[in-house]
Formats: C-alpha cells, sequence, structure tokens
C-alpha cells in the first residue's frame, strides 16, 4: 500500500439551518482518506480527530463496503465500485449541496478517479466515483454506461468512447469561497487529458464529468506517446475577470522518459461559450527533451511554481533540478507561447531579475511546498504583567489571571519579519537540515538536503472574506 493520504477537518453532514451547538460541534471532524495505489482497488477512511486514537470509518474495495455503525464494522458485498482499479488517484475532500433522497443538505464527500487498469478488466479505472465521507456508500458514478460523461473532444483519431483510459490523476476540488460549497472538481486520465466534474447542480442526476482539455491534440486517446496527467492541478482566479484558470501538465512517476520525449505544463481558463464552459489556451510549455515534471504546481501571488528534472546517464548522474516561476496566466490572450518569467531570483522586490527557472545540478527536485517562516526575535526581556512585570515571563497556573496594575516594559532586540518560501527537497545540493527523526524502529540520525527560495511579499492586503476562514 503506497497511496498518499489526504486529510481535512470537515463537518460531515449539516441538513438544518440551525442545529443544536453541541451536535454540530461533534460533527467537525478531522477526516483520512487514502487508497492503496498498486496495492490494490481500494479505499479507506480514518476520523484522525484524536490523532492517538485513530477511528476506523469504512473502507471500500471493488467488491465489498465495510463501515463503522456505532461501533461496530459492517462489511456487504457490492458492485457500486466494481469499476475502480488500482487506486492511483488521490482524493480531494470536500463539501457538496444537493437533494439527497427528499433532504437538501450540506454534505462531506470524497471525490476520486476509477484509478489505474487492471489485466483482464477492460472498464477498470474508466469512473470516477462521488462517496459520502462520513459512510463510504456511493453517492454518484461517472463511467461509459452511465449517461453522465460527456466527451466533446473531436480533436483526437480514434475516440471511440467517452473514457478511453483509466482516470488516474488526483483530483482538485474548487468551492466559490474559503470554506464554501464545491461546485467543480478536475481530473486527469492516463492519456494526458483533463476533465471537468461538474457539481453545481442540486440534483445528482444533472451532475456531469465533462471532457475539458487534451494535452496531445491528434493523437488516439490509448496512443503510447501519449503521458498521463497524474498530479494534482493548481486553481487560482484571473485578476481581470475572476475566471477559473488551472496550471495543470503529464507526468508518470513510474516510469522515465524515453529518449526525445518530454512532459507539457499548461495555464488554462475556463470560458463559457453559451452552451457550456471550455478550456482557453493561456499559455503551454513543452519542456526539453528527456525534461519531466516532478512537483503538482503552486500558484500564489499569480505566479505559477513547479519543478522539472532533465535526467542524467545512469544511477550516479541524477541530471539536473529545475524550480520554474511563470506568469499563471499570461498576458496575451492571442498567443499560446506567452511563458512569461516571474521567480523572483534574488527575491528582492527592489531588483528587476525574473528567471523562468533556476537550476540545480546533480539535484533532484521533489516535495515543492510554500512556507510562511514565523516571526523571529533574538532576545527579549523578561516581561510577565500578571506578576507586575518583575518576574520570569511565565504562563500563570490555571485559574491565575495577571495583574493588570503591574507596571513593566518589553523590548525585543534582533527582530524578524517571517519570510515568505518555496522550500524543495533535493536529496544532494541546497541546505541540510540535521537531527531527522530515524526510521521507526532502527536506523540512525539523518539530514534532509532542501533548497530555499525567498520570495516577495505581494503587495495587496491580505483580509478575511467569509466566516468560512475559521472552520478550513
Amino acid at each position: 500500500m503506497d497511496g498518499s493520504p489526504v486529510v481535512k477537518e470537515i463537518r460531515l453532514h449539516k441538513n438544518s439551518v440551525l442545529m443544536d451547538a453541541e451536535e454540530e460541534m461533534a460533527l467537525w471532524r478531522s477526516v483520512l482518506v487514502s487508497g492503496y495505489r498498486d496495492g490494490g482497488r481500494g479505499y479507506f477512511a480514518l476520523d484522525v480527530t484524536d490523532p492517538e486514537d485513530p477511528q476506523f470509518m469504512w473502507e471500500i474495495s471493488d467488491t465489498e463496503r465495510c463501515f463503522n455503525f456505532e461501533g461496530t464494522t459492517n462489511c456487504v458485498a457490492t458492485t457500486d465500485y466494481q469499476r475502480l482499479g488500482k487506486s492511483y488517484s488521490k482524493p480531494a475532500i470536500g463539501t457538496v449541496y444537493f437533494d439527497n433522497d427528499g433532504v437538501m443538505e450540506e454534505r462531506a464527500v470524497a471525490i476520486f478517479g476509477g484509478g489505474a487498469a487492471v489485466d483482464g478488466d477492460s472498464e477498470a479505472g474508466k469512473a470516477v466515483f462521488v462517496v459520502n465521507l462520513e459512510t463510504g456508500a456511493l453517492i454518484r458514478e461517472f463511467c461509459n454506461d452511465c449517461g453522465n460523461v460527456v466527451d466533446t473532444n473531436n480533436t483526437v483519431l480514434f475516440n471511440f468512447n467517452a473514457l478511453d483510459v483509466p482516470m488516474v490523476g488526483a483530483v482538485a476540488a474548487h468551492d466559490e469561497f474559503i470554506g464554501g460549497l464545491i461546485s467543480r472538481a478536475f481530473i486527469g486520465d492516463a492519456g494526458g487529458q483533463l476533465w471537468r466534474l461538474n457539481l453545481a447542480s442540486t440534483d445528482p442526476d444533472d451532475w456531469a464529468l465533462e471532457f475539458f482539455h487534451d494535452s496531445y491534440i491528434l493523437l488516439p486517446p490509448t496512443h503510447s506517446w501519449r503521458r498521463p496527467a497524474m498530479l494534482k492541478p493548481a486553481i487560482a482566479t484571473t485578476s481581470n475577470l475572476g475566471q477559473v484558470a488551472l496550471i495543470y501538465g503529464t507526468y508518470d512517476p513510474d516510469s522515465v522518459l524515453s529518449n526525445g520525449w518530454s512532459d507539457r505544463v499548461y495555464s488554462l481558463s475556463e470560458y463559457w461559450n453559451g452552451h457550456a464552459f471550455t478550456a482557453q489556451v493561456n499559455w503551454q510549455l513543452v519542456l526539453g527533451l528527456g525534461e519531466s515534471l516532478t512537483s503538482e504546481p503552486v500558484v500564489f501571488d499569480q505566479v505559477a511554481y513547479f519543478t522539472t528534472q532533465t535526467y542524467g546517464s545512469g544511477a550516479c548522474d541524477t541530471g539536473i533540478g529545475r524550480l520554474w516561476g511563470v506568469d499563471f496566466d499570461g498576458d496575451d490572450p492571442n498567443s499560446v507561447d506567452d511563458v512569461i518569467p516571474a521567480l523572483d531570483e534574488d527575491g528582492e522586490a527592489l531588483t528587476q531579475d525574473n528567471v523562468l527557472y533556476i537550476e540545480f545540478e546533480g539535484s533532484e527536485l521533489l516535495g515543492l511546498a510554500l512556507v510562511q517562516r514565523p516571526s523571529c526575535f533574538d532576545n527579549a526581556s523578561d516581561y510577565a504583567p500578571w506578576n507586575g512585570g518583575t518576574a520570569s515571563a511565565t504562563v500563570p497556573a490555571g485559574g491565575e489571571s495577571y495583574n493588570p496594575t503591574g507596571s513593566s516594559s518589553q523590548s525585543f532586540s534582533g527582530a524578524s519579519s517571517g519570510n515568505l518560501e518555496l522550500v524543495v527537497q533535493t536529496g544532494q545540493t541546497g541546505v541540510s537540515s540535521p537531527e531527522m527523526e530515524p526510521p521507526a524502529g532502527s536506523g540512525t540520525v539523518s539530514t534532509g538536503n532542501k533548497a530555499i527560495q525567498k520570495l516577495t511579499p505581494p503587495s495587496q492586503s491580505v483580509f478575511s472574506t467569509s466566516w468560512g476562514l475559521i472552520f478550513d
């Protein structure tokens, strides 16, 4: 079992405007969902609200669903997930609003693709599932025989079925505001196509899986030259029209690129053509020969960041890792080659030194993340307002209150604000992180190498747009 888990704090359901406070608090849980990946055909969910005492919620396979009912595990045979392949698709967790058997409710769901192909089962993986996060019960399946898949890809040859290849990609779900309801989700397939899952209606019968974009125009969907779109797309909104924009690319972590081939990265915007949402290409980037996309894209302050790898000649020659920074939606709506350098090479706002990428010789870049460092102080004088400001600065014991009549002052030296940074694991070069935890049970303390790229804080002010910020 080697699937990557997804964890989210979420309310399991809500079917009344006014709920008892204790009841509603009990419905807020921390839930972990993961698949087996190449280890089998299944997913499971755990309640990890108390991380030291995780609770089983449910587990599904292509033949069975097990679930926790009042502390007892029940298992039933089912054909609901018969098209589930090897569970490669990384799930998304969110909330949808729909008519659930005559009751309008907000319901937490998990969304995932059918996964990788299975020998001897031609339909395995060719599906997308929306699942009740609380019980694992199927809410809706999207498949060739389900009547809810819309394939408008007319640019390829031999496009016989709506879903010709398995749905292996990680799911990116989009809500209109933080803490809101999912209105659509995006998922890639094994042929490098991107699909849009329309969840806007309150009637699940109106939900649909719609073709959105193809990385390999003209090539048949099952052609061997195609690469899968397995990474989770990054979702943002354009600054001028507020359109939903996506950054996605082709990538296969289990297959090294053949000589003469490369991965592709795209920036897309949703465009309403009067009948349906289609993909408008902002820019496309065909990487150099033998160059592979190696991380999920991250969009921050109108810049798309991602990493790539040009592989070397052998096991002792890792190649070159690249950290990219590109204007996320370009400037020229009439050009698809509008790839604008936006990586601030030195992280200083006063210098104009934007580049497309920074190279790291002999490194394989993985695990790109955007972090906000905390503000730090070298020294601070003792200050305890609850004790007149004269004692060592310790927190009062339970039940004690601070002394508002005490007078004292506080001074700090060496103060520094927290930096915005891109952090990426390099394997070979970069900054060492000493004293990492050793493997459980055995092993020795080791180090980890990472590259840190300082970012210039955005000029816009950050402010709350909804109370959803409290919960999400």
